[in-house]
């Protein structure tokens, strides 16, 4: 099988980063209008400026995500190209999917030998769920998943 590109969903990253930049204006805004009211009213066109710069940075931020993080399937794993660097994601650790959450919220919840969890959220369309059912061939079932990890819930 050869390598699949694929994108991940444009309406979560863009529902992200306005969430990242809806938390950084108000942190500005209410941050200043805590430390100094008169400051506040008296410069609102250096006000309008920073916020205007922090829509933008956020815009272009998301730009760039929107750009360039794929994943590419392929029998091994799951690769992740973000801008920080490349993250595999292998079958062969997986052990248990947690298809009830996964379905619900279109992130993948996986779990590997040691118990760790890790969350990876769908491509645009849901492909990387059906792959790492298929080729994940050390799946446990719910019963022994439990009876390996009493402690956590699922």
């Amino acid at each position: 099988m050869e390598k699949n590109k694929l994108m991940l969903s444009p309406k979560r990253l863009i529902i992200t980063f306005s969430g990242l930049c809806l938390l950084i204006e108000v942190l500005i805004i209410g941050g200043g209008f805590l430390l100094s009211w008169e400051y506040m009213v008296q410069n609102w066109i250096t006000i309008l400026i920073i916020v205007a710069s922090v829509i933008l940075g956020c815009g272009l931020l998301c730009f760039l995500a929107l750009k360039t993080s794929y994943y590419l399937l392929d029998k091994r794993g799951i690769y992740y190209h973000k801008p920080g660097g490349d993250v595999l994601f292998e079958f062969k650790t997986f052990r248990w999917i947690d298809e009830k959450y996964s379905k619900k919220h279109h992130v993948m919840r996986v779990f590997d030998d040691k118990g760790k969890e890790t969350y990876i959220v769908f491509d645009s369309k849901g492909l990387i769920y059906d792959y790492a059912l298929k080729y994940s061939d050390k799946l446990m079932s719910d019963e022994e998943f439990k009876m390996r990890f009493p402690n956590i819930k699922i």
